[in-house]
């Protein structure tokens, strides 16, 4: 009987003590797994959806140089998406969207709000017009620099910003109305704001004061 053997008995409870440690190591293992490591069919969709945003930018743009042309939609996967020229990528999402100087025209979609993870956009020195969507924006929550300077932008300028936004170029463009009251609610972070060279009317909001971190500040 066990109860008559001591030593057996020790044995047996060290074995189920070290039965017991191993399934609650792995069982945690498992979980720092499940929690750390996106479901493959997530960052797949979201790859796709950000080359779904990208194919409809190309085809609202009109490209007299053909500087778009590596933008390939039939090339559909994250390795591939990321070596498109204008496209800077970290751990296989676009982070950068970067096209200046391209003699690059049309009107800029909202579309571009899909791709969530971008940091930079610029779009400087080209031929692009019309309003820019107030989603644009105010939609990608990691968006820290743009620059959308020397363009035909027209209609008011954007007014639904993040905290984000560090730097913000719309220079050298036909932007009318106002400059917003509450800019500095909006984009508490900016450090470079540029709004020169447009249309703009009225006072100065004395909300700019309110911007601490704000090094450069051009409104002539």
């Amino acid at each position: 009987m066990i109860g008559s053997h001591p030593q057996l008995q020790l044995q047996l409870q060290l074995q189920l003590q070290l039965q017991l440690c191993l399934l609650l190591l792995f069982s945690t293992l498992s979980l720092y797994v499940h929690r750390a490591t996106p479901p493959f069919t997530n960052q797949t969709c979201g790859v796709q959806s950000e080359i779904n945003a990208l194919t409809a930018f190309k085809r609202a743009v009109h490209d007299p140089t053909t500087a778009l042309t590596t933008l390939d939609p039939s090339i559909a996967n994250a390795s591939a998406s990321c070596s498109w020229g204008g496209i800077v990528c970290s751990d296989r999402r676009m982070m950068k969207l970067v096209l200046p100087e391209l003699r690059l025209s049309g009107t800029i979609l909202d579309r571009i709000s899909h791709l969530p993870f971008l940091q930079k956009i610029s779009l400087a020195s080209n031929f692009f017009s019309g309003p820019i969507p107030s989603s644009l924006l105010s939609n990608i929550y990691t968006v820290q620099t743009f620059d959308a300077s020397s363009n035909l932008f027209t209609g008011p300028l954007p007014s639904s910003l993040l905290p984000t936004l560090r730097y913000l170029d719309l220079s050298s463009n036909s932007f009318t109305g106002q400059i917003p009251s509450d800019l500095s609610t909006h984009a508490p972070a900016l450090q470079f704001l540029n709004l020169s060279s447009n249309r703009l009317r009225g006072t100065i909001p004395p909300s700019l004061a309110l911007l601490q971190d704000l090094c450069q500040l051009s409104l002539d």
